[in-house]
């Protein structure tokens, strides 16, 4: 399966570098504290929006251009924290049933899954709270399912195998203890990834942006 890099487009994109900013300027004052250290774990239920990519079929004799539809999805993240603003954490998201619309609705196509594999860094913003909000950039490799379709002139009911892609994004989450000890938390996030879609089947080619904007809510647990 073949990997490409995907370079950093449109609007958010400021995220990446606002939030990489962010981290070595807290890299540079950050004072070490144990206590603040040790393990979150963290469930995330959420939203994705296409945030109007675009996808382009050529079939050889003719193209197609068509949008990417909103869907739901699933997620588990960890992070060591170990100091009182400075994270590393690792998880993915995995989404389902992306639907591909095409102008007149003579035709569909859809991508069954995708699952986003994103480690990255979680700096945090206000350490003396109790309520915990964190920012920070992340690194995506996104893994897709074949696209398949249904009636196209000159490509019936087929599928278009895609590759994978690394892209960039950022995070923006909240954490908000419950409980008597502050074990467990209720979590949002708002995560922005910037990646490609490249496929080939015989004489049928895919191209396309995937800007994915995933807000979820779900819980978490520190360790």
């Amino acid at each position: 399966m073949a990997i490409k890099t995907a370079g950093l487009r449109r609007v958010p994109r400021i995220l990446v570098p606002i939030t990489l900013a962010t981290t070595v300027l807290v890299f540079a004052t950050e004072a070490r504290a144990q206590d603040e250290g040790g393990w979150r774990l963290r469930v995330d239920f959420g939203f994705f929006d296409p945030g109007g990519a675009g996808i382009l079929i050529d079939t050889g004799t003719a193209t197609f251009q068509s949008d990417f539809d909103g869907g739901g999805g699933v997620g588990v993240r960890g992070e060591y924290r170990w100091s009182r603003r400075m994270g590393v954490e690792a998880g993915f998201f995995s989404g389902a049933s992306v639907d591909v619309g095409f102008s007149g609705g003579t035709s569909t196509a859809e991508i069954s899954s995708f699952t986003v594999f994103a480690p990255g860094l979680d700096v945090h913003l206000t350490p003396e709270a109790k309520v915990d909000l964190y920012v920070g950039p992340q690194l995506a490799l996104v893994n897709y399912s074949d696209l398949t379709t249904s009636v196209l002139p000159g490509f019936v009911g087929s599928s278009i195998s895609v590759d994978s892609d690394v892209g960039f994004g950022a995070i923006l989450g909240l954490d908000i203890p419950v409980g008597e000890r502050n074990r467990w938390t209720f979590q949002t996030n708002l995560r922005y990834f910037d990646a490609k879609m490249n496929g080939v089947a015989s004489t049928t080619r895919l191209e396309a942006d995937f800007h994915r904007t995933i807000f979820s809510l779900g819980f978490g647990y520190r360790f």
